[in-house]
């Protein structure tokens, strides 16, 4: 960690620029070496399991290397050098953020993702300034905002972006596509040290599947979407139209209404209708039982909290690789999915969000 010696704080709110840059909204939550951050949700494009990292010789040291996703060459920046932390212990569970701009993307290893949070430029504060490694703190983190997980650290993407064009006229691009390709998985890098050959077998894998480019994929056409899980199945919502991922602790039952909800809680003050989408898809709904996870909707003017087993993780899907509902489905969801993608193996059905607000579905008529 940076030296605590030195530290002088700034007076009053944080820099007017960069809650301007930061701005209102919700932000992806994540872990690096006991500490949480948070960056926009707007910037991320996907988030994925770790995979094999080729590393590029003449990186900087906070590059790990490269990976290929469906094509696009990605580097891979390692948070915990450029702050000064104890070296990453990497894990099959670790994660990679994609950020981008729409130009530029960059990936970000992470220990774990923990869902997404609305935040309010009045919560935020100043960042302190150090007199020794204040250069990278200030480029990267931009805010620090106090939530229910403690003290966060939101990052500023397009500073985060700004190492990507720095990163690609350190290195010929001719160079980073070769070694995008992939090397043999019998190789040793200086990737994940100390890791045996079954795990880099399963990183080899999943490198090659993430690879893999889709005819049909398409990103001007594509959706971010949070993938949850009802009854072990999963599903994906479109991220645009999630404000928040909430836990609750109580809900209260409403009499005579649908099955579909299943009472009011109180989140920060806001009473929320909490429904669930079981009942409309012709699945059982299952036990309220402790702490509830919640998927906060907002489109339209109209705010719903759906319940969900899990929230598993944000991906970008093509509208042009949805495919058609197996048949035994597709009779009773046709008016509530869109479609199916493919997702580690798994089948992910993408439930028509606006669809069903539109169909008016989930609102319920207070009039007696």
């Amino acid at each position: 960690m940076s030296e605590t010696n030195a530290i002088q704080q700034n007076a009053g709110s944080p820099d007017t620029n960069n809650a301007q840059m930061l701005g209102n909204g919700d932000y992806v939550i994540f872990s690096l070496s006991k500490s949480f951050y948070g960056i926009p949700s707007r910037a991320v494009r996907e988030i994925v399991q770790l995979v094999e990292i080729s590393p590029v010789d003449e990186a900087p040291d906070f590059i790990d290397g490269v990976i290929n996703l469906r094509g696009s060459v990605i580097p891979v920046v390692n948070l915990d050098i450029h702050f000064g932390h104890p070296l990453h212990h990497y894990s099959l569970d670790d994660r990679i953020i994609v950020i981008n701009d729409g130009h530029e993307a960059l990936g970000i290893l992470v220990d774990d993702v923990f869902d997404v949070q609305n935040i309010d430029t009045a919560e935020l504060e100043p960042v302190p300034e150090y007199q020794q490694g204040a250069e990278s703190r200030e480029r990267f983190i931009t805010a620090l905002a106090r939530t229910e997980k403690g003290i966060l650290m939101l990052m500023n993407p397009e500073h985060l972006l700004e190492y990507h064009a720095d990163f690609k006229g350190m290195v010929a691009v001719e160079a980073l596509s070769n070694v995008a390709e992939g090397r043999e998985s019998g190789d040793e890098t200086l990737f994940f040290p100390g890791a045996t050959a079954e795990i880099r077998e399963i990183l080899h894998q999943r490198a090659q599947e993430l690879s893999q480019v889709q005819e049909s994929e398409n990103l001007s056409d594509s959706i971010p979407l949070a993938v949850i899980e009802l009854n072990h199945e999963l599903f994906g919502v479109d991220l645009m139209l999630v404000q928040e991922f909430a836990e609750v602790e109580q809900i209260n039952p409403v009499p005579c209404t649908p099955a579909y909800v299943i009472g009011n809680t109180n989140l920060r003050g806001n009473v929320l209708t909490v429904t669930d989408l079981r009942p409309l898809l012709q699945m059982p709904l299952a036990d309220i039982n402790g702490v509830e996870k919640l998927v906060i909707i907002n489109a339209g003017g109209v705010t719903v909290a759906l319940r969900v087993d899990e929230v598993h993780d944000v991906l970008y899907a093509s509208l042009g690789s949805l495919t058609d509902l197996p048949t035994a489905v597709r009779s009773i969801s046709d008016d509530y999915l869109m479609g199916s993608i493919n997702y580690r193996d798994c089948i992910v059905s993408v439930i028509d969000m606006n669809g069903i607000l539109d169909k008016g579905v989930l609102v319920i008529d207070e009039e007696p």
